[in-house]
């Protein structure tokens, strides 16, 4: 009977195989307690999932995570894919707003046979320009967004914090 490996194995041995370089995986603390003691601080590279109906507070942990990367001096960007962020509220939470990024794609339409919130998520995950983007994200995710996300954050060596309302399978690890 041929061997039982685990996902991340088995991702290991595809990087092998294409002779791309191991990725390596860190936790480091993401300046909000809440985020610390739930998951251990926030994984670099790789994505978090904050799933939640309105007002479950998703939204305001993820404000949260962005201001303490601006305690940091550093940026990070929003992927504002609900088309309902109010900048003077992400103040409130103590973002500054000039080290925010605010991405708003157009509602409807496709770029290149994509949606244009998941198509701007990938491309800032890739960028390797943050180390933090957060998107809230309207509707459901087609099946594979997860892996092209976890790609592209592996590629940009940052953390994506994906807001839904629903939990997705894709983006389990």
């Amino acid at each position: 009977m041929g061997q039982v490996l685990s996902i991340e194995e088995l991702r290991e041995r595809i990087r092998e195989i294409e002779g791309s370089p191991r990725i390596s995986h860190t936790r480091s603390p993401s300046g909000v307690p809440a985020i610390d003691e739930l998951v251990g601080g926030l994984v670099r590279p790789g994505l978090l999932e904050l799933a939640g109906a309105p007002g479950s507070g998703a939204v305001s942990l993820g404000m949260a995570l962005v201001a303490a990367e601006n305690d940091q001096r550093r940026r990070a960007a929003w992927i504002d894919g609900e088309r309902s962020l109010y900048p003077p509220s992400a103040a409130d939470h103590g973002v500054d707003l000039d080290r925010m990024l605010i991405v708003r794609p157009p509602a409807a339409g496709t770029r290149g046979g994509q949606r244009p919130d998941l198509w701007a998520i990938e491309q800032l995950l890739r960028s390797g320009c943050f180390r933090l983007v957060v998107a809230t994200i309207e509707g459901q995710l087609p099946r594979f967004a997860g892996n092209r996300w976890r790609q592209a954050a592996e590629h940009g060596g940052c953390t994506g914090v994906l807001i839904t309302r629903q939990p997705s399978r894709d983006l389990q690890p």
